[in-house]
């Protein structure tokens, strides 16, 4: 990459980067407030406009606006929409270095994996407090 190259994509990425994260924060915000829909339909716009990046900042907003969304599907019980978004980070990130994406992977690895485990038949005994007697 020539020298004005990057340092056109350096000035797209310090534009686009607060915005990314902005729209990531009013997502979560929305999600605190009880607005799940709406809190998709902003993380959905975040993948719109930045899903294609490549640099760094971006990428990280686009990941962290995934994994949130999947979260926000299992919480209004859409859990197979969760998992499909799991898949999609793994499929998109999971080549990637940097460390706060391979964390964002590991995450969505997880929460997959939560949603598709088998049900225990009930709380563990262990997990169940037991009640005094009298």
């Amino acid at each position: 990459m020539n020298s004005a190259a990057a340092t056109r994509r350096s000035r797209r990425t310090t534009a686009w980067s607060p915005a990314a994260k902005a729209l990531v924060n009013k997502g979560v915000r929305l999600g605190q407030l009880g607005r799940g829909d709406e809190e998709i339909t902003i993380y959905d716009d975040v993948v719109a406009r930045f899903g294609t990046a490549t640099e760094p900042p971006l990428r990280e907003q686009v990941a962290k606006a995934l994994v949130y969304k999947g979260i926000t599907f299992g919480q209004l019980g859409r859990g197979e929409d969760a998992i499909k978004i799991y898949d999609d980070v793994v499929a998109r990130f999971s080549s990637a270095e940097e460390p706060t994406i391979k964390e964002l992977v590991d995450r969505a690895r997880t929460l997959r994996g939560a949603k598709t485990a088998p049900k225990a038949a009930g709380p563990s005994p262990r997990l169940v407090k037991k009640r005094p007697k009298g």
